[in-house]
């Protein structure tokens, strides 16, 4: 989720060449710095001898991304990188991370997590984008015209943002379904909703909208899929142990039934 948003702010101040997102982008490094020690400490209590290699091979690829991102931070804050280079870091870091959880549903062998896992994967594949969107229309508005090739992909984000999510859709639980569409209200969707627009009718320049303003707002929508995405993992959780509980049931069960044979 932070490196969606360091991403979106980078650039933005890449398109601004600099005059944009000055304040912005510091505190929300600090941010992703405080989640990074986290997933550093995480990742080196790992026991890797219970997974697969290729699950191992997945999370060491997303490490070492991860480990490049001061070097990147760097290339960015002296505008040495330009915006396809600087998202073009990002997304593929993101995405390890999100293939990862990808992986995670194809090792599971119960039908119901299967499932659950894949709605959620979906989800966080429609966020990405969401997140690429603000960067790209971040930039674009920051120079007020699209670079080239960005229109054609801003198109293609918002057709994969409605692919993906209508995927988590038909897949996922009544109860997780109902709270993505109760949380996904509001000012910051309909104010999305009505940038992109102005976009999409005008391929070349002129949009008159701040970069500041867009970003602040998509990231309120995003923050509002952030809290869906915490609901869908807390879900996932609770049913994890509720098949952990199942399965133990069952093997006493079972060595009982065994002894009383004997």
């Amino acid at each position: 989720h932070n490196t969606q948003k360091e991403r979106g702010a980078s650039a933005g101040f890449i398109g601004s060449k600099g005059k944009k997102f000055v304040d912005t982008m510091p505190k929300i490094r600090k941010d992703t710095d405080a989640t990074k020690a986290k997933m550093i400490s995480f990742y080196k209590s790992m026991d890797f001898s219970v997974y697969p290699k290729e699950m191992q091979n997945q999370m060491k690829d997303a490490m070492d991304r991860l480990s490049k991102l001061d070097s990147v931070r760097g290339n960015i804050s002296s505008l040495t990188y330009n915006v396809p280079q600087t998202v073009g870091y990002y997304t593929p870091l993101n995405g390890a991370f999100i293939d990862t959880i990808a992986y995670i549903a194809k090792m599971s062998k119960e039908k119901n997590m299967t499932t659950s896992l894949t709605a959620f994967t979906n989800y966080l594949y429609s966020k990405e984008r969401a997140g690429i969107e603000r960067a790209v229309m971040s930039a674009t508005f920051a120079q007020n015209s699209f670079a080239e090739g960005f229109y054609a992909k801003f198109v293609r984000l918002i057709s994969q943002q409605e692919t993906y999510m209508n995927r988590f859709l038909f897949l996922d639980s009544e109860d997780n379904i109902n709270f993505y569409k109760k949380t996904l209200v509001g000012n910051s969707i309909d104010e999305v909703n009505r940038m992109r627009a102005l976009a999409l009718a005008n391929s070349s320049e002129g949009f008159g909208i701040d970069a500041t303003y867009w970003f602040k707002t998509i990231t309120s929508k995003i923050n509002l899929l952030k809290k869906v995405e915490n609901h869908l993992a807390d879900a996932i959780l609770v049913q994890i142990q509720t098949l952990k509980g199942e399965a133990s049931f069952n093997l006493t069960i079972s060595i009982i039934g065994n002894i009383a044979i004997m």
